[in-house]
């Protein structure tokens, strides 16, 4: 769990950043790659905090997971859109936010399966 809530910090420190301090890299230039970024930090937050929460919440932790993180991109946008000087809310940003959320869980389902699967044939064969 610490290592998802470490994650999701550095995604909020990440959307508070003024825009005109990131001027190393051209966001203006490299449109698709800011959609790609949130995308994957998104996808790799959501697959930590569900790592995290499958053990203590089995049944509810997708559930809980997409919730949280849905809730977490909009949260990030509303701020960016009126709180923080520099930045402005993207709807793009959400969608690839939302995209990344449903990418890791999606990934998340298959690999639990082939895990839940590997340890039933354990069992059925020990």
């Amino acid at each position: 769990m610490g290592v998802a809530l470490f994650w999701a910090v550095l995604i909020a420190v990440l959307h508070v950043i003024p825009g005109k301090n990131l001027s190393f890299i051209k966001l203006d230039d490299l449109f698709q790659l800011d959609k790609i970024f949130h995308l994957l930090v998104f996808t790799i937050g959501t697959w930590l905090l569900f790592r995290a929460l499958k053990k203590q919440y089995a049944n509810a932790a997708f559930r809980y997971t997409f919730i949280a993180y849905t809730l977490y991109g909009i949260l990030l946008e509303l701020m960016q859109g009126f709180c923080i000087k520099g930045r402005h809310a993207d709807l793009l940003d959400l969608i690839a936010d939302i995209a990344g959320v449903t990418l890791a869980l999606w990934l998340n389902q298959k690999f639990y399966q082939s895990e839940t699967i590997k340890s039933k044939k354990k069992d059925y064969f020990c």
